[in-house]
């Protein structure tokens, strides 16, 4: 049996198994593993066309499997379709959302450079994978470009003053700032650490503590 007429059989089984009733995802999982693992350089080169197919499908099982092709396709990822990576990042699973974030972080510096809302955006995502796979992409360029490394402090401490939409956002977010934004917080005026102190957000006053100890109790005097 030619191998490329069988993989098309396997994604076509896939789909109809995501459209099925009833709990498939152990034989979709173990489907995608061959696709994936053995068939590899079949699917490497799957075409574009497939991929949105899959990626357009109701099944979260599905869709991971596309986000698992796409991850192993031997196109480079600046020539994706945008379209595609624009369905990672918008799926409604978290798990397919996080894939997305890891392809997205693969693009290069220039690349990401110029669109830092969305970097951001995925830094500060309600999702704690989504955040894990963009956190390294901050700290990266944070390391990379001083101008995205001012606005990521400045957009991060907004985040902080406000209230914690999902729970450990503000512990991550803190984090981030501590390992990947250090040499930046450097600029952080004793006002502005005041302000830190006097928030309502309990991430905002942990951040104030942290700077603390830059500070003599003769700068915070009236």
């Amino acid at each position: 049996m030619a191998v490329e007429p069988f993989v098309a059989r396997l994604v076509a089984g896939v789909i109809q198994l995501g459209r099925d009733d009833g709990d498939s995802s152990t034989l979709i999982a173990d489907i995608g593993w061959m696709l994936v693992n053995v068939f590899g350089g079949v699917t490497r080169a799957l075409g574009f066309d497939v991929l949105m197919d899959l990626l357009n499908e109701r099944s979260e099982n599905v869709q991971l499997l596309a986000a698992q092709l796409v991850l192993n396709h031997g196109t480079p990822i600046e020539a994706l379709p945008p379209a595609i990576l624009r369905i990672l990042l918008e799926a409604k699973s978290a798990h397919v959302r996080a894939l997305g974030a890891q392809l997205f972080s693969r693009l290069s510096d220039e690349t990401l450079l110029a669109q830092p809302a969305l970097v951001l955006k995925l830094a500060l995502s309600h999702d704690a994978q989504v955040r894990q796979a963009a956190h390294p992409v901050v700290h990266r360029l944070a390391q990379a470009d001083r101008s995205f490394s001012t606005l990521a402090l400045a957009r991060l401490m907004d985040s902080l003053f406000r209230s914690e939409p999902v729970e450990g956002l503000h512990e991550d977010t803190l984090k981030l700032i501590k390992e990947s934004l250090a040499i930046t917080t450097q600029s952080i005026d004793v006002d502005t650490n005041w302000r830190l102190l006097q928030a309502r957000s309990k991430g905002a006053r942990s951040f104030g503590a942290h700077l603390l100890s830059r500070w003599s109790p003769q700068d915070f005097s009236v």
